[in-house]
């Protein structure tokens, strides 16, 4: 069942009685086995501590910033199609490499993208 589905149920249910619903699907499908995690800490309150002291690491995976977002490639896209070859973005990918790297200067100019971006949005390597 998705959200939209569980709302349409739930919109004339009093506050009450959608807390009822909420206790009884998260006691009904709770995927943690309680008892064994109990077991495997030793008791209940150094389970709740571990739990506490590892909340939220999950969100500290470390990753490089690169500072750009993929945004550019579409307005690249965009430019190409309005100014360069009108057709299938594609048949411009299927251009000699010698003629995509000769719009590496329009492109660059034109857009918010990076070098790097532009030459792989080119699909080509580095202009000299």
């Amino acid at each position: 069942m998705n959200y939209a589905a569980l709302q349409r149920l739930t919109a004339k249910l009093s506050s009450e009685e959608k807390n009822q619903i909420a206790d009884y699907i998260i006691t009904e499908y709770q995927y943690i086995d309680f008892d064994a995690a109990i077991a495997y800490f030793g008791d209940y309150q150094t389970m709740l501590e571990a739990m506490h002291a590892s909340k939220g690491t999950e969100y500290e995976i470390h990753e490089e910033f690169v500072g750009w977002d993929d945004k550019v490639y579409g307005h690249m896209s965009s430019l190409i199609q309005a100014h360069v070859c009108r057709a299938d973005i594609h048949d411009f990918l299927a251009w000699p490499e010698d003629k995509r790297k000769q719009l590496f200067l329009f492109l660059k100019d034109n857009t918010a993208a990076t070098a790097r971006q532009v030459y792989k949005f080119l699909r080509c390597a580095r202009v000299a």
